[in-house]
């Protein structure tokens, strides 16, 4: 028995089969195995020819040579000095690449994972200026204008300037155009100066009508177009003479002009008399001119009036607003002013982690009423014009495949060359739909912000290649046709047929999605912007969308009340639509940057923002945000609450949802730098990402029912 046991082991041994590390089987030698004497320990050590390893020698440990271990898993054999038990997955992760203590290694993958928090490394080798500093939750450097720049104090030409952190240029109301008050426009022929903020009109006084043209007594006056209206069918009776008994009363002409008489024949003679009927004799020339009557007794129009000094010619809109007072001496009322002294929320009460309301009350804008000056430009251009579903798209987007961010359902990578590009950069996110064309457009900003363009993506068949096409943001210009909009382009709305773009430093530029221009694409035009010879260049793109209106912080606010626009969103609360703006503030070591301020714009059912009689667009409610390095947000209403969708960098990609005044709730596998986020009426959330060297930008979408049940 003991025979048989020996033999069918030996018959094991010629038959065993290993695997090897590159998956293929290996035969195990069944004869005798010599011993390594370099690896003999001591002199008391047998060879077991089985193995081929030492055995029974006095020294009880060896050490494993620790720059030989393979994998981190290996287990040191201290009688032969070897490394064992090494798991085939295992894989060690390079330390050079770990970029910060949170830092975890995948044995599966060699790969680090888990990284970001408040210790991230950044490559010096990658920053690119001395303006760079480290973003510490993902480890990259934020350079030029991504960071706030200081302005030159000596370059400030009055107290009226604000810094503009984007562009490290002053702002000030003398470099701003001008608007000019809509109540003192005389007529239509009237032009807004905006250097002056005054109505330049073919005539600021009343016209009048040329008597030979009168042709009856029915006949008054249209002062503001100097035409006779009103006339009856009787040809015009003008006597010579009053001689004759039965002209009495009769309308006559004497030669004489009186503004409050008419002649008529009286005992003879054409004499004037004063008018009765209280009619206008000279209209008033602005808000602090009285109009002038005739007074019934008087042949000529009264002396010209002001209004008293103190009177009061543009109440308060409230707030910061002030109110203007006429001088006494002057037609026109003061420029809207506001109180300078006047400051708004910055920080006092905010919470971390809390939506916190604050006072609304100081937050304005101004139409800039630039509607039909820009139109009259686009229109003199001769362009066609084309509506955003009548584009033609020319670039593919890439599928992402699957993602486990939270609610993730599908996504899509930019083409190969927009992935990669350095000088342009993705930002806000809007969408919309026309002619049964479902949109979603991104906004990038190019370096230094000199210049922005929008991405149409036709998104109405999602199981379909994505197409999309991109086109320049540009401002009409009289001289150049056209000239660059130049902002961060942080953030888009759409209430159509507007789109909204969020200008950090000043307010929202408005865009007419009707109104997109085909330009010339010829090689003249791939460095051209505007007018060239016969063509309209767009620098090598073949669509313009030109700027129609603005809505800007009026002069004379205090900078308090400028609450940086960072990005904006569509919000649309109990059937009120309204844009919801929001500040960015980044998250350092000394500053918790939970003090970034949301602001809500009400909007009209004509898609243009909400204003009063003076062109003022009132906030109509305010927030502390109390999350950092904010990048877009939007609200959802569901019953009785109104929760805020926050996307933030922190952590290379969070979500913050919360309603006000509750904890928020942070989503921290969520897209990769997320930018711009947009609500559907199907409840799906869309983001536009920035990306990072590990992963492309994109834009994707996801359910809020994995955020708000």
């Amino acid at each position: 028995m003991k025979k048989s046991l020996i033999l069918m082991f030996a018959f094991a041994l010629l038959t065993f089969q290993a695997c090897g590390d590159d998956g293929s089987s290996m035969t195990v030698n069944s004869g005798s195995s010599t011993c390594n004497e370099s690896e003999k320990t001591d002199a008391s050590c047998t060879c077991n020819e089985d193995t081929g390893e030492w055995e029974d020698c006095e020294s009880k440990t060896v050490k494993c040579n620790k720059s030989e271990k393979p994998e981190a898993s290996c287990t040191c054999n201290e009688k032969t000095g070897k490394w064992e038990n090494c798991g085939s997955k295992s894989k060690k992760c390079d330390e050079s690449a770990k970029t910060d203590e949170s830092c975890t290694c995948n044995k599966d993958t060699g790969e680090w994972e888990n990284c970001g928090g408040e210790n991230a490394k950044c490559n010096e080798s990658e920053k690119t200026d001395e303006s760079c500093t480290c973003n510490e939750d993902t480890g990259e450097w934020d350079c030029g204008s991504e960071q706030p720049k200081t302005c030159n104090e000596s370059e400030k030409t009055d107290e009226s300037c604000t810094c503009d952190e984007e562009t490290g240029s002053w702002n000030c109301d003398s470099d701003q155009p001008k608007t000019c008050d809509e109540s003192e426009k005389t007529d239509e022929s009237c032009t807004c100066n905006e250097d002056t903020g005054e109505w330049n009109c073919d005539s600021d006084q009343p016209k009048t009508c040329d008597e030979s043209k009168k042709t009856d007594e029915s006949c008054t006056c249209n002062e503001d177009t100097g035409e006779w209206e009103n006339c009856g069918s009787e040809p015009p009776v003008v006597l010579e003479g009053c001689a004759d008994p039965a002209n009495e009363g009769k309308s006559c002409n004497n030669g004489e002009s009186h503004s409050c008489a008419t002649a008529v024949c009286q005992g003879g003679n054409c004499v004037s008399v004063a008018v009765k009927d209280g009619r206008v004799c000279r209209k008033s020339a602005g808000a602090c001119d009285v109009e002038e009557k005739c007074d019934g007794s008087s042949l000529d129009c009264p002396a010209d009036k002001k209004q008293a000094k103190g009177f009061v010619c543009r109440a308060s809109s409230g707030g910061c607003d002030a109110e203007e007072k006429c001088d006494g001496s002057s037609d026109k009322c003061p420029s809207d002013e506001f109180d300078s002294s006047c400051k708004c929320p910055t920080g006092s009460g905010a919470k971390s982690g809390v939506v916190t309301k604050i006072s609304k009350n100081s937050f304005v804008l101004k139409d800039s009423n630039t509607w039909e000056k820009y139109q009259k430009a686009i229109d003199a251009l001769g362009l066609k014009k084309y509506a955003v579903s009548e584009l033609d798209f020319n670039r593919s987007m890439d599928s992402m495949g699957s993602k486990g961010w939270v609610g993730f359902k599908k996504g899509w990578f930019w083409n190969k060359g927009d992935r990669e590009v350095s000088y342009w950069v993705p930002q806000g996110l809007a969408g919309c739909k026309h002619n049964d064309v479902v949109i979603r457009m991104v906004g990038w900003h190019y370096t230094d912000d000199k210049k922005v363009r929008i991405s149409v993506v036709n998104t109405t068949d999602t199981s379909k290649t994505l197409k999309y096409r991109h086109a320049l943001l540009v401002e009409p210009d009289d001289e150049k046709g056209f000239k660059h909009i130049q902002n961060h382009a942080g953030g888009l709305a759409i209430d159509w047929p507007y789109l909204y773009e969020a200008h950090t430093s000043k307010g929202v530029r408005v865009f007419d999605l009707r109104m997109f221009l085909k330009v010339d694409t010829s090689s003249d035009c791939d460095k051209r912007l505007g007018k060239y010879g016969s063509k309209y260049c767009g620098e090598g793109y073949a669509y313009v969308l030109p700027q129609v209106g603005g809505y800007y912080f009026p002069s004379g606010l205090h900078s308090s009340c400028r609450p940086k626009f960072s990005f904006i969103g569509l919000e649309n609360v109990n059937g009120k639509k309204s844009i919801l703006s929001g500040e960015y503030v980044k998250y350092t070591s000394s500053n918790s940057a939970i003090d970034g301020r949301l602001v809500r714009w009400p909007l009209g059912d004509d898609g243009k923002m909400a204003t009063d009689a003076n062109r003022i667009v009132k906030s109509s409610a305010a927030w502390y945000a109390g999350s950092p390095n904010l990048q877009g947000g939007v609200t959802y209403t569901k019953g009785s609450k109104t929760y805020f969708l926050l996307n933030s960098t922190r952590n290379s990609g969070t979500l913050y949802v919360g309603a006000e005044g509750s904890k928020t709730k942070a989503y921290t596998n969520w897209g990769i730098m997320p930018e711009g986020i947009y609500l559907t009426a199907s409840d799906n959330v869309w983001v536009s990402t920035e990306g990072n060297g590990s992963l492309a930008r994109s834009i994707y979408y996801a359910g809020i029912s994995s955020f708000i049940k």
